[in-house]
């Protein structure tokens, strides 16, 4: 995650110098041209080749496709009310055997079929208020000839873009 959040903000020429088994960080390494050409990654063994493999998004079926996360879960007891719904874009649904997950959620449905490796996807959490902890800004989309577009960004926790979790 270091190594991302450095090629992020310009370093470039960047080693990790020891294996990792951070799935998700190999995933948002795997999906990000800029990031693979900033960061080079060492490895101790064939086995951390199989974990570096094994993170590269892939499709398993046309009509699947892989979240990079997935949103958070709202508290509470559980169930499919807590899930984050997928707003945009349509024609997806959650697996019948999976849901949300922090590293990867697969969704299905014709629209599975269009989307490409970084494409966004929409979620909205069952709770704001408990996503107002977790990320600093919302948000604002809006159609605008025919695109979602973001067209403004709202700090979050009451207004002062704090994140308390």
């Amino acid at each position: 995650p270091e190594a991302l959040w450095l090629a992020a903000h310009g370093l470039r020429d960047l080693v990790v110098a020891y294996p990792t088994a951070a799935h998700a960080a190999l995933a948002r390494l795997a999906a990000d041209d800029e990031a693979r050409a900033a960061i080079t990654l060492m490895v101790d063994s064939i086995e951390h080749l199989d974990r570096i493999d094994a993170a590269a998004p892939g499709r398993p079926a046309p009509a699947v496709a892989t979240l990079l996360g997935g949103g958070w879960i709202a508290s509470g007891p559980p169930g499919r009310d807590r899930l984050p719904l997928i707003a945009w874009p349509a024609g997806l649904k959650y697996a019948p055997d999976e849901a949300a997950g922090e590293v990867q959620t697969p969704v299905l449905g014709p629209a599975a079929a269009k989307l490409a490796v970084g494409d966004t996807i929409w979620l909205r959490h069952a709770k704001a208020g408990e996503l107002a902890e977790r990320v600093a800004s919302y948000a604002v989309v809006r159609r605008v000839d025919g695109a979602v577009k973001v067209i403004d960004e709202w700090p979050t926790y009451r207004g002062e873009g704090m994140v308390t979790l």
